[in-house]
């Protein structure tokens, strides 16, 4: 519980509301690191989704979701997130459409 607190007070700074913000960061971290780029940013862009919706903050769930699939667009629970999140929206076609792709992939 505290640390999910930590983490929605750090949501609330401008560098995390303006997601670019840490680009310099994520990439002296990888390249640094040997970690795959993309499949670890795909699961931090999950995971901050899941904490924008923790805040009700749908609309932000939905980029950093889409974000996700971008960088790692065979990662399921991404997709079956962002169609959570578009169904709170009321947009059941995407929701649809997101929930089947992420059956598909699991």
């Amino acid at each position: 519980p505290k640390n999910v607190m930590n983490l929605f007070d750090l949501l609330d700074q401008p560098a995390a509301n303006g997601l670019s913000e840490v680009q310099d960061q994520e990439d002296y971290y990888f390249e640094n690191s040997g970690l795959d780029k993309d499949k670890t940013l795909a699961l931090y862009y999950s995971n901050l989704g899941l904490a924008w919706m923790e805040k009700k903050e749908v609309e932000r769930a939905i980029n950093c979701f889409t974000k996700s699939i971008e960088l790692n667009p065979e990662l399921a629970h991404a997709f079956y997130y962002r169609g959570m999140a578009y169904d709170k929206l009321g947009d059941k076609e995407k929701s649809f459409d997101d929930i089947s792709m992420s059956f598909e992939l699991s």
